[in-house]
């Protein structure tokens, strides 16, 4: 009898094994159909454009010098910190690395984990499906529609660590199972490694997961009447919190040291609205569907007159997933009962997930009230989507015959047709080639190209124009060029150092920002003061009359009559600044040394926190408003003490007379002003190093905030000039 019982449970073990293979194996086989692997060059990134632009980068900076927090060969003349722009998706970072440690090469290793993340989806939701008590068949079927969710394809390589979410349904076991009371100190261990792995894995997950422990923890509360889930529910989202101050250690100890820099990481309340998940989204069938009439339906509603949330429109959850949000309604208005009480429950997070990421729900309220951090709230879609499929899987799945003949054709079918929901009509079709051998074309030139230059230069040091703020930025509208395709040529060298990558309002960034707007014959002297071996200009990024202008002083102050390289397209051109540099050291002698520490020792005001972004590039005289308090930082690079005359305009739009206070061991003084004040003027001693200064403005008595940002007063037509 025990040797049948064990023959029973071995032959049951090899039956799951099986089915959790043949989920992963159809996974892969379906992708391998779907994107056209066949015809794919790994070496070649399967997308350089957008935002996997940012992403490449610091997969290369890892693979180059360890991490991605500091890469040496962007943000000349500095380095790239990523301290005020923290990427803290260290779960995929490591991924990443340990494939990239196996196949020695960084693009591949970004093509194979974006890859790896739609088999990972699967399994990880097949497996989370059996946790919360589907069939087998039932949790294969679950779990091969959560990894092709058109959010999956529509963030896709752009959105890179965003489509590797397939940690979530793991994280979602344990609020489940929060809502129901079963979370217990003897297997408390599962639950908070869970967590601290969710809290490793991107910033928004985190967020979201948080948000629906809190939902499940009150629930479970009402649920139990008794406060054990609420106790529980604190100290799982405790364990996300803790484990994501460490994660962000170290922008904590570099902003401890250099200043709080926010405007990498401006976000402002009113985009939680922008950036919110819409009903309509849910269950719109996706663009370009395979039924013409769904197809049509979409290609109407996505009319340029209607108002589009910038981020919802991938949250498409497809018909399996809009059955699953009827059975949440239905579940959550019908009386409780021990029989449905984990459909209930799921469908309470279903419902609390909606309300939390909706426009205008409670994460508009948490954004205005505590934190506009998180501003993409569409991006919940896809931790919604699992609770919503689980909904309609079980409904069919305990609606259906015990007969393994019935179910697993059922769900296999159930399953098709959903793929075939959720999937585009160019799906598998030549159209996906056609697009990656434009890519591969441009991609050869672009390599040619930027591989010249480092050849030329033996390494060097290049500036890029037009001048491009990182992270983040954007180019002028109507042009070829996105906001990080300056990357490129980091990407394909291995030696040069590159301009473009200086964090945003550091000192480096300052210097180019005023490098690029000088005149030319100055921003070229400028350039090689610095030590740039070499200046790139785009000329994509400008209108075509403004780049001949460009070009033309260029070559006028060089001395020469054609660049030194030409890209391919005849589009980026390159110059060698090293004879202008012999010509200006010839010219000027000893001075030329004097000149080059004067460039390097400059003395700047960096605006921190509570002061609002930069003015425009050319606008020198535009406001910079602020709270009623901020944050100002001197830097004295020099050995020395230096004295700087400040001058500026400090005003409300308030007539009512208020005073704005600064204090700092540099400069300390309260000035009156009001709506009309005058120009101001401060003269102080800089220090060597770094010296905090702060202001603060009590608002007049008739103040009214025109924005969620609640500013006070601005400063004008600020200048610093160093006293001789």
């Amino acid at each position: 009898m025990r040797r049948r019982q064990l023959l029973r449970a071995g032959l049951r073990l090899v039956g799951r094994a099986l089915a959790y293979l043949g989920c992963v194996g159809f996974a892969c086989g379906f992708l391998a159909a779907g994107l056209r692997l066949d015809q794919i060059d790994l070496t070649l990134p399967m997308l350089d454009s957008g935002d996997a632009l940012l992403i490449l980068p610091m997969i290369q900076a890892q693979h180059e010098g360890g991490t991605h927090w500091v890469n040496d060969r962007l943000g000349a003349p500095g380095r790239q910190e990523l301290y005020d722009f923290p990427v803290i998706d260290h779960w995929h970072f490591a991924a990443v690395a340990l494939i990239d440690r196996a196949v020695g090469h960084p693009v591949v290793a970004f093509n194979v984990y974006y890859l790896l993340t739609y088999p990972l989806a699967a399994f990880c939701a097949m497996f989370a499906g059996r946790c919360l008590g589907l069939s087998l068949p039932a949790a294969g079927c679950l779990g091969l529609l959560y990894a092709f969710l058109p959010y999956h394809q529509m963030r896709g390589l752009s959105h890179y660590f965003l489509s590797a979410y397939y940690l979530v349904p793991l994280a979602l076991v344990v609020v489940v199972n929060l809502s129901l009371g079963r979370v217990r100190l003897r297997r408390a261990g599962w639950p908070v490694l869970a967590m601290l792995v969710t809290s490793c894995a991107g910033a928004y997950y985190a967020f979201f997961v948080c948000a629906l422990l809190a939902v499940a923890a009150l629930y479970g509360t009402a649920l139990r009447r008794s406060v054990k889930p609420l106790g529980w529910g604190g100290l799982l989202v405790g364990v996300v919190v803790a484990g994501g101050v460490a994660n962000h250690a170290p922008t904590y100890l570099y902003q401890r040291d250099f200043g709080r820099n926010t405007a990498p990481v401006a976000r402002q309340p009113e985009d939680s609205e922008w950036y919110a998940m819409k009903l309509t989204y849910l269950v719109l069938p996706i663009p370009n569907h395979r039924v013409p009439a769904l197809a049509r339906w979409r290609s109407a509603y996505d009319s340029v007159s209607r108002p589009i949330q910038a981020d919802a429109n991938a949250a498409m959850l497809g018909g399996v997933g809009v059955g699953g949000l009827l059975v949440a309604a239905v579940a959550v208005l019908r009386p409780r009962s021990r029989r449905r009480r984990v459909v209930r429950a799921v469908s309470v997070l279903v419902a609390g997930a909606f309300l939390i990421a909706t426009v205008g729900g409670v994460g508009a309220l948490f954004s205005d009230l505590i934190n506009p951090s998180v501003r993409g709230l569409a991006r919940m879609s896809v931790v919604l989507a699992f609770p919503a499929l689980w909904l309609a899987v079980v409904a069919l799945d305990r609606g259906l015959s015990r007969r393994w003949y019935v179910r697993w054709p059922l769900f296999a079918g159930a399953t098709v047709l959903g793929l075939a929901d959720t999937t585009p009509k160019d799906w598998g079709r030549s159209s996906r080639i056609e697009s990656r051998t434009h890519l591969k074309e441009r991609y050869a030139d672009d390599r040619t190209f930027y591989q010249d230059i480092e050849a030329h230069l033996d390494g060097g040091t290049v500036f890029q124009l037009p001048f491009n703020d990182y992270p983040e930025g954007v180019l002028q509208r109507g042009t070829a060029v996105g906001a990080y395709d300056h990357a490129r040529g980091y990407l394909h060298t291995t030696r040069t150092r590159w301009s473009f990558g200086a964090m945003k309002g550091r000192e480096v960034d300052q210097w180019q920002r005023d490098v690029a707007t000088a005149e030319v014959p100055e921003m070229l002297r400028r350039l090689v003061l610095r030590g740039f071996d070499g200046l790139l200009i785009d000329a994509r990024s400008y209108d075509p009359a403004a780049a001949s202008a460009l070009e033309a002083a260029v070559k006028m102050g060089l001395r020469v009559q054609s660049p030194s390289l030409l890209h391919a397209r005849g589009e980026q051109s390159f110059y060698d600044l090293r004879p202008y540099r012999e010509r200006l050291k010839a010219d000027l002698g000893e001075r030329y040394a004097v000149l080059a520490r004067s460039e390097v020792e400059a003395v700047r005001v960096l605006w921190f926190d509570g002061f609002a972004s930069f003015e425009p590039l050319g606008r020198e005289d535009a406001h910079r408003w602020c709270a009623r308090r901020g944050e100002a930082w001197l830097v004295n690079p020099s050995d020395r003490t230096t004295r700087v005359t400040m001058t500026m305009v400090a005003r409300t739009e308030s007539v009512l007379p208020t005073t704005l206070s600064v204090t700092g061991d540099t400069w300390c003084e309260a000035v009156p002003i009001d709506a009309a004040s005058g120009s101001h003027a401060v003269t102080v001693e800089v220090p060597p190093g770094r010296h905090r200064v702060g202001f603060a403005c009590p608002p007049p008595h008739d103040w009214v905030p025109r924005d969620a940002r609640r500013h006070v007063f601005f400063l004008a037509q600020f200048r610093l000039t160093r006293d001789e």
